[in-house]
């Protein structure tokens, strides 16, 4: 491996940890630890950026006191030992530590990029329903869509799925009312 590679992507055997992922330069990419494997994500587009930003506003615009939301990379780390960094997370106040919740953040939002087509709806989807995130949102600026998930007897099920004009307001993860322009 040439020098310069291992100096982002140090040589390693066997799983990733937190401890080895910790240990990585701060350079900007985001790193993801899902069940020991490492997944580095290239920058966003506009589409993505300005898809996320959207759904951003419509939240804070309601968010009560005690509740923050963060737009900006933020680690949750899951019991198993996987990190995800959601592309919005929303969570008590009284639950953010220094560089990462440290409970379970009350929703998720995960933007699709050309990177990420599966890693969302699938081992994401998967992830945070094993980590019992009580929302997550998959958006999907290509298609449009927004795809709302609510958790129901330890599985989620589909809320919502909003197409481009569509409008539905929501109990959780406070009450809000969200669209898709």
């Amino acid at each position: 491996m040439p020098a310069l590679q291992q100096h982002f992507y140090p040589m390693h055997s066997g799983p990733f940890t937190a401890a080895d992922r910790a240990k990585m330069p701060e350079d900007g990419r985001r790193c993801e630890l899902i069940d020991g494997a490492l997944y580095v994500s290239p920058s966003a587009g506009r589409p993505h950026n300005d898809l996320l930003m959207d759904l951003f506003r419509q939240l804070d615009r309601a968010c009560p006191a005690d509740v923050t939301i963060y737009n900006v990379p933020y680690d949750f780390r899951l019991a198993d030992g996987s990190e995800l960094v959601p592309d919005i997370t929303v969570a008590r106040t009284d639950d953010l530590g220094d560089k990462r919740i440290t409970r379970t953040p009350l929703l998720v939002v995960e933007v699709i990029s050309p990177s990420s087509r599966l890693m969302d709806p699938l081992v994401k989807r998967a992830k945070y329903e094993q980590a019992r995130v009580p929302s997550y949102w998959i958006a999907d600026p290509v298609v449009p869509r927004l795809t709302v998930l609510e958790m129901r007897r330890k599985v989620y099920v589909e809320r919502a799925v909003l197409s481009p004009g569509d409008a539905v307001t929501l109990e959780q993860p406070y009450p809000v009312t969200i669209s898709l322009t």
